[in-house]
């Protein structure tokens, strides 16, 4: 009796057959309310309607974003809630303010910069004026960052006290680009994790290598970067220590796009052998102080790390009046 085989199916091609036979799934798609009528008559838009959708959508956008707008417009008595202008010291430094500290080479910026950091710092005074409270400062020494320690060391010495913890100096091996995208973004992270109510930067041409100073576009940009590290501080009292050209009478160096940007500027002057003077010549916020002077004297510093003589280190110190002082290193 002859065997019977069974038949055994082909899986393969029932597979194949099932995929065929099933119904096909169109990918969802978002209609607008008028394509989901054209397409239940069978049309697609036409290019026409597509540019009116495009178009509305546009408009509802700026409707929305002129409503924003409209939160920060001020009429009649609500102007006074905007807050007023509050000072770190009265008609010197202002709050989320950009001030420059200019003064042609050699006659003490630096020396004057230092000084208002430590007072800050410490609570002092500056220009006959006390600190309601000790600041929380950072020092950007790009520019012969060694003068900035040992001229520390100087006041440590000469006031008694130790240097505040609430004072940092940030002093790199190379001064930041304020053009270059990323070295930007590494000061916007260290000023916004700091939070520095005074923050100064010395000098602003260490770290403008490269811009044109007389440029109103490259001076623009650099502009809006200080605006931004302002910002990323927490609205510091931002103070930049710029130069002079070489006639001073013009004021600081470069575009007026600086100067037309500045809040507050504060004139350094001096020649050698003579005291210096301090004086507000620019503010938009108050009227300009008297001018104030100071002098340099000589601080005795111990010996450096194997040698054997004392070191003579400038130290700023208040005078009444114009004086004979010592000359002038920046």
């Amino acid at each position: 009796m002859a065997t019977r085989k069974l038949a055994t199916p082909n899986l393969k091609k029932a597979t194949a057959k099932a995929k065929a036979e099933a119904p096909k799934v169109e990918p969802k798609t978002t209609l607008t309310q008028e394509q989901k009528s054209l397409t239940n008559t069978g049309e697609k838009p036409s290019k026409e309607q597509l540019a009116e959708e495009s178009k509305a959508r546009l408009e509802a956008d700026l409707v929305q974003r002129v409503a924003g707008m409209r939160d920060r417009l001020y009429a009649g008595n609500s102007i006074l809630s905007l807050p007023p202008t509050e000072w770190e010291l009265p008609r010197w430094l202002a709050r989320n303010a950009l001030t420059a500290l200019s003064a042609p080479p050699k006659t003490g910026k630096s020396f004057i910069a230092l000084h208002l950091a430590y007072e800050a710092a410490t609570g002092g005074s500056f220009a006959g004026l006390r600190f309601e409270a000790p600041l929380r400062v950072m020092y950007c020494a790009f520019e012969k960052y060694p003068d900035t320690r040992d001229r520390l060391e100087a006041i440590e010495q000469r006031e008694g006290t130790s240097i505040p913890s609430n004072l940092k100096i940030y002093a790199p091996k190379r001064a930041p680009n304020l053009l270059n995208a990323s070295q930007v973004e590494e000061l916007l992270r260290l000023f916004s994790e700091e939070q520095p109510q005074l923050l100064i930067i010395d000098t602003l041409a260490r770290c403008t290598a490269g811009v044109e100073e007389n440029s109103a576009k490259d001076m623009g940009a650099v502009v809006e970067t200080l605006d931004k590290l302002r910002v990323a501080a927490g609205g510091c009292a931002l103070l930049i220590v710029h130069h002079e050209g070489k006639d001073s009478s013009k004021g600081m160096r470069g575009s007026s796009a600086l100067l037309g940007a500045v809040d507050q500027v504060i004139k350094v002057s001096g020649t050698p052998g003579i005291a210096i003077e301090i004086l507000v010549t620019h503010s938009n916020a108050a009227e300009p102080p008297a001018p104030v002077f100071y002098k340099v004297t000589t601080e005795l510093l111990p010996p450096a790390p194997g040698r054997a003589e004392m070191r003579e280190v400038g130290v700023l110190e208040a005078s009444n009046k114009p004086a004979i002082g010592t000359a002038l290193s920046s």
